[in-house]
């Protein structure tokens, strides 16, 4: 009898070390880091309510710990429900830029009561931290928001000894301060 073994890899993160690796080369040839930024043509990709990444979403809640508002870890069917519920809108975004795909790398969990959004989940691949990409997602779901009538914008928050960016990010945003890149194209 033969014994198999099978490995699953995460394909994403394999192939973004070679990228990223790139990416850091490049940058040494700026002393601006707008300049830099703005040099990598970023493209964000933002989905509504879309079932076809549901798995990775997935992924995502249980294994990001840095950039997450509150660690909870959401099964697939969990997502799928949030994604069928009027209440509720499931985004996540994919990034690219001159260097390749970074992949699905962020995800937020709205909930609509009236004329408020309650962003009840929020999280974001330790990947593209420091890219001005948190504050294109957010930006645009709140931009969303005001577009569909909602008067405020809130943010759940539980403090975690792993959360410290989040928590920065979110000190930052609930003072009034969301900054649209200029160097990202949101589409």
């Amino acid at each position: 009898m033969t014994l198999k073994k099978c490995i699953v890899v995460d394909l994403d993160n394999t192939l973004w070390g070679g990228t990223e690796r790139l990416r850091k080369e490049f940058e040494k040839h700026f002393s601006d880091r707008t300049e830099f930024l703005r040099s990598l043509g970023i493209e964000l990709q933002i989905f509504e309510n879309d079932m076809s990444s549901v798995a990775r979403l997935s992924q995502l809640t249980a294994k990001t710990n840095q950039f997450n508002i509150k660690k909870q870890p959401y099964t697939e069917h969990q997502i799928e429900a949030f994604i069928r519920s009027p209440g509720f809108l499931v985004y996540h975004a994919k990034a690219l830029d001159k260097f390749g795909d970074h992949g699905i790398i962020a995800f937020a969990i709205i909930h609509r009561v009236s004329t408020h959004w309650q962003m009840e989940s929020l999280l974001m691949s330790c990947r593209v931290f420091g890219l001005g990409i948190e504050d294109a997602f957010v930006g645009t779901i709140a931009m969303r928001a005001a577009q569909s009538g909602a008067k405020t914008f809130g943010v759940d928050f539980e403090l975690t000894d792993k959360n410290i960016p989040a928590r920065e990010f979110v000190d930052r945003i609930t003072s009034n301060v969301i900054r649209m890149p200029d160097w990202i194209a949101c589409r």
